[in-house]
């Protein structure tokens, strides 16, 4: 009885010890994100209000140089497509120099960026551009990715340990209906009775978790993502070896930078919005325009959908890598004991002077 209470009262501890980490991992993402948002945002506003000021004063000098009637819209517009234009390219030709990057500071890019600090995926898409941001940045980093790490590991534990004590009730069960086949006998019941006693005791340790099908779902989850990215990001140029790429580099944490979902009118939902709009419109002949606050909340729900299927990864690895963990512990555990036996069996001190192989009694030794 006091063994139960005793178990009860550290299994809640533990539990309340995890429920603090994953409260305190989400407000340091919340957290980080609002900073650097607060750090980031005024500068790009303003890098965003002088381009556009620039830009005005081009459209009204090529005004000046061509001879343009102002009242020719049509002509003016079109100089305003050429000047954007140049912008794209010349954003594209400077990107990998460290130009502004075209992701807007907001709390979902902030947590975008955030968890990419903390899985150390660093894309490179997003970063700060200001000398505050980057000394943030530092501090940040040094203290969340142990944090974060931790807390995976944790994770990854209580994840093992619930699918641990699936099996073996499942296996308690399994026994329990081959027990009751064997009623009339009294002794091998109450024998077998004894040994599930012993297995509650022993804990979850003994039960054997396959790491093959963790292994399966890992895998088909990359699958799953990549096609998803390949959909969702052709029309930006990635065919499906970009988004297997992109997937695997992803979760083994490199993170190049070289390929980033583009969350733009080619790419991410408003592929699927589309989709959408098209279907709405053959089926059911509706028509309706999605407005500048609505693709707003999908740009938000792109970032929201890869933050989650980046965590939902990792989660999945730290159990594999539990599971492993596990594993060698067990392995090493076997080796060292039969090495300890190997040596305690050739050991001369062990037998009597007689010279007939007859081993005398040795005190208990502690081998650990």
């Amino acid at each position: 009885m006091e063994d139960e209470n005793r178990r009860c009262k550290c299994s809640i501890g533990l539990k309340c010890k995890f429920l603090i980490l994953t409260v305190l991992v989400i407000g340091y993402v919340v957290g980080g994100a609002w900073l650097f948002v607060t750090i980031e945002r005024p500068n790009q506003s303003k890098v965003e209000e002088d381009l556009n000021t620039l830009r005005e004063r081009i459209i009204g000098n090529l005004t000046n140089v061509l001879d343009i009637d102002p009242g020719e819209n049509v002509t003016l517009e079109r100089v305003r497509i050429l000047l954007n234009d140049y912008q794209t390219t010349l954003y594209a030709s400077f990107k990998s120099g460290g130009s502004p990057s075209a992701i807007k500071w907001d709390w979902t890019t902030g947590c975008f960026y955030c968890i990419t600090i903390l899985t150390t995926i660093g894309y490179g898409s997003l970063v700060p551009v200001t000398m505050q941001g980057k000394i943030v940045t530092i501090f940040y980093a040094v203290i969340g990715i142990p944090l974060f790490l931790i807390f995976l590991a944790k994770l990854g534990d209580i994840l093992v340990n619930v699918i641990r004590n699936c099996c073996k009730r499942c296996c308690t069960k399994k026994r329990k209906r081959g027990a009751g086949s064997n009623i009339g006998m009294r002794k091998s019941s109450s024998k077998h009775k004894k040994d599930e006693d012993e297995d509650e005791k022993a804990g979850f340790d003994d039960v054997d978790i396959p790491i093959s099908p963790f292994i399966v779902v890992y895998l088909m989850y990359i699958g799953a993502g990549s096609a998803i990215f390949y959909y969702l990001q052709k029309g930006t140029g990635w065919d499906i070896v970009d988004a297997v790429y992109f997937t695997v580099i992803t979760f083994t944490t490199i993170g190049f930078g070289d390929l980033v979902p583009a969350y733009t009118s080619e790419g991410g939902l408003s592929k699927i919005t589309e989709l959408t709009q098209s279907l709405a419109g053959d089926t059911l002949n509706l028509n309706f325009n999605i407005t500048d606050k609505e693709k707003a909340y999908i740009r938000h729900a792109d970032f929201a959908l890869l933050i989650w299927y980046i965590i939902i990864g990792m989660v999945i690895m730290s159990c594999i890598f539990n599971l492993l963990l596990v594993r060698l512990r067990h392995l090493s555990h076997i080796l060292s004991t039969k090495t300890r036996r190997d040596k305690f069996a050739l050991n001369p001190s062990t037998f009597d002077g007689s010279g007939e192989g007859k081993i005398r009694k040795v005190p208990p030794q502690n081998f650990c």
